[in-house]
């Protein structure tokens, strides 16, 4: 229901400009654009609140959109400093996790995968996010994967289906399990 969500929130916009609302509400109407496959719209109007001084309540989730969009656009150093920007400056942040995934994604995009790689590591250890974890688990996969390092690909798929034993990459898992010993 973006679309329809999107409509109320320009009408809203639209109708209230000078609402203590108004903020949020373009920052919603950012994450329907986002989500309707529309980034530079999003991004628009992401800069703009970026610009604005009155966004202080939500910069956090700001940075953290702005760093998403610009992965999705390929511009994994903008990408990367938005992502900094919350591990630095809130370190209590509801986005500090997935932060320190984009973080991540951006290291390794950018060749960086020995970084990537510690960064991942620490998301497995110490987040406690399920997703979180998988998705590190993941990509740490394909990287060793890809870099044709066996060795630490049979710890860590080991590991992985020794600690989650109905998780959801125990299949993928076993793949590189056994890729990693045919070669």
């Amino acid at each position: 229901f973006y679309e329809a969500s999107l409509s109320l929130f320009e009408r809203f916009l639209a109708e209230n400009p000078q609402s203590a609302l108004a903020d949020e509400a373009k920052l919603y109407t950012a994450k329907c654009y986002y989500y309707l496959e529309q980034y530079p719209k999003s991004l628009s109007i992401l800069g703009g609140l970026e610009a604005s001084v009155d966004f202080i309540d939500f910069d956090e989730e700001l940075y953290y959109w702005l760093s998403t969009i610009h992965f999705k656009g390929r511009d994994y150093k903008k990408s990367l400093y938005y992502s900094k920007k919350i591990i630095d400056q809130y370190p209590k942040s509801r986005f500090l996790w997935w932060a320190r995934f984009m973080a991540a994604d951006n290291n390794a995009a950018m060749g960086k995968e020995e970084e990537a790689i510690l960064e991942y590591s620490n998301i497995i250890k110490d987040s406690g996010d399920k997703q979180l974890t998988d998705e590190s688990y993941s990509q740490l996969f394909s990287l060793y994967f890809t870099r044709k390092q066996h060795s630490p690909l049979i710890d860590l798929a080991k590991e992985y289906i020794k600690k989650y034993q109905k998780g959801d990459l125990r299949g993928k898992a076993y793949f590189y399990l056994a890729e990693s010993y045919a070669i």
